[in-house]
């Protein structure tokens, strides 16, 4: 289980996307090796953190979240309500 990431433009920002599904969480969970996703949820995050605002809409079949349809990524220092998903795979108990 863990907050999602993301390492754009040389360095690592907190992912913010309120849109964030089961598809989404199912791809991230195959490309780190760690089976289907079991769970997810979003999380209101009061972090001063850069966010990567990510706007994915992944179908669920693809390998890595990069291959997912999205809107350009825009960072900055907000991330508005519940809006930081949180996944839970299935080989990370």
């Amino acid at each position: 289980m863990g907050k999602v990431m993301h390492y754009f433009n040389y360095s690592w920002h907190t992912v913010c996307d309120k849109n964030w599904r089961m598809s989404d969480s199912n791809v991230l969970c195959r490309q780190l090796g760690l089976g289907q996703a079991k769970d997810y949820w979003l999380q209101h995050s009061d972090e001063e953190d850069l966010f990567l605002h990510t706007n994915l809409d992944c179908i669920g079949t693809e390998h890595k979240l990069r291959m997912c349809p999205h809107k350009d990524f825009t960072v900055n220092g907000t991330c508005d309500g519940k809006s930081v998903p949180w996944v839970l795979c299935a080989e990370s108990e």
